[in-house]
């Protein structure tokens, strides 16, 4: 399986990606997937819910319509669809 160093260097866009790295790295992460990437699901917490998490929680905002993807989270550790277990 091959593997890149960032996200900027897939070469064809991903659909999905789970990120799992710090508050304060998901903005610059976010800017690197812009146009590489469908789906972001960001896990950690410390955005709007955290004292000096809003203005992380605002670079999101702005981040990913921007970049052309959709976002899940952040503070977001799974999801689920109950038709798709019918």
């Amino acid at each position: 399986m091959k593997a890149y160093r960032s996200l900027a260097e897939t070469p064809e866009p991903v659909d999905y990606v789970h990120i799992a790295v710090s508050a304060a790295q998901i903005p610059a992460t976010l800017v690197h997937a812009a146009g590489h990437v469908r789906f972001a699901q960001v896990v950690p917490s410390g955005f709007g819910e955290s004292a000096g998490g809003c203005d992380l929680e605002a670079q999101l905002v702005a981040t990913v319509p921007a970049g052309g993807m959709r976002l899940i989270g952040p503070n977001c550790a799974g999801t689920i669809s109950p038709a798709a277990d019918t």
